[in-house]
C-alpha cells in the first residue's frame, strides 16, 4: 500500500494579526475534500503577522502547483477569514512525503554497504510514519540521539572513538507494532474503506491530545493505544489489521 503525502504552502503576511497567532494547527479538515482521499489545511504561525499555510492532500499521485492553488486559497480566505488584499505572499512551497510501508534503511544499506559511518536522516531514515508522514519530532528525537553518542564518542585527541557501524548503531527502529498500526491505517486509506478525513476526525476527537501525539510520535503507550483503537471504526480496522 502506499500514497503520497503532497502539499502546497504559502508564506504569509498579514496587516493585522492573524487570528490565532500564538498556536498551529496540524490537521484542519474543514477543506474540501478531493477524490475521496483526506485533503487538510496546516497553519504554522512564525509571526503576529507572518504565517506558513499549506493545503496538504493524501493521495496516490502529488499535483501541480497551480491545482493546489484554488483550494489553498479557499481555505485561506473562507476558513482563516483572510481576504484578498489584507496579506501577501512572501514565498511559496511545494512537497511530498512518501506514505508507505518500504524499508528505506535496508534500501539505503544496500545502496552504501562500505559506509558503516554514514547515517540516514529523515525519510531515509525511516523516520516519516507511513500512514500520516508525521515526521518533525522524529527528526528532532533522532538528531539528539545522534549528537549525544557522537558526543560519548569524542576522544580527547577530538577524534571519534571507533564504532562498529555507526549507521546500524544510530538506525531509527520503532516498536514493532507501530509497523502493524501503520499497514493497517494506511490500507484504509489507499483502499477507501472509509472516508480518510472522518477517520481523522474520530482520531482527534476521541483520544486526549497528549495520548495522540504521542501515538503519531511512536512513542505511546499500550493503554493509550487501546483507546486510540477503540475510537476508530473497529470491525473495518481489525480486518484491514487481518487483511481481509
Amino acid at each position: 500500500a502506499e500514497l503520497e503525502q503532497h502539499f502546497a504552502g504559502y508564506f504569509l503576511r498579514t496587516d493585522q494579526d492573524l487570528p490565532r497567532h500564538d498556536r498551529g494547527t496540524l490537521m484542519d479538515f474543514r477543506v474540501e475534500q478531493v477524490g475521496g482521499y483526506p485533503c487538510f489545511g496546516y497553519v504554522l504561525p512564525l509571526e503576529t503577522r507572518y504565517a506558513l499555510v499549506e493545503y496538504t492532500v493524501f493521495s496516490p499521485d502529488a499535483w501541480t502547483l497551480e491545482a493546489y492553488r484554488p483550494h489553498l486559497e479557499a481555505y485561506i480566505h473562507q476558513t482563516l477569514g483572510l481576504h484578498p488584499g489584507s496579506y501577501r505572499v512572501e514565498e511559496v512551497e511545494q512537497g511530498r512525503i512518501p506514505m508507505c510501508t518500504w524499508d528505506f534503511g535496508a534500501a539505503w544499506r544496500r545502496r552504501y554497504p562500505d559506509l558503516p559511518g554514514l547515517v540516514p536522516v529523515g525519510v531515509m531514515g525511516g523516520l516519516a510514519r507511513p500512514s500520516t508522514g508525521y515526521t518533525f519530532r522524529n527528526i528532532q528525537g533522532h538528531n539528539q540521539t545522534i549528537l549525544q553518542s557522537l558526543a560519548k564518542a569524542l576522544l580527547p585527541t577530538g577524534a571519534l572513538a571507533p564504532v562498529a557501524s555507526w549507521r546500524d548503531r544510530l538506525a531509527y527502529r520503532p516498536a514493532r507494532r507501530f509497523g502493524l498500526y501503520d499497514q493497517t491505517l494506511l490500507r484504509v486509506l489507499v483502499e477507501q474503506r472509509y472516508p480518510g478525513a472522518r477517520l481523522f476526525e474520530r482520531l482527534f476527537e476521541g483520544n486526549p491530545t497528549p495520548d495522540l501525539l504521542a501515538f503519531l510520535d511512536g512513542e505511546s503507550r499500550f493503554s493509550a493505544e487501546i483507546g486510540i483503537m477503540n475510537s476508530t471504526p473497529r470491525r473495518l480496522m481489525a480486518a484491514a489489521m487481518l487483511g481481509l
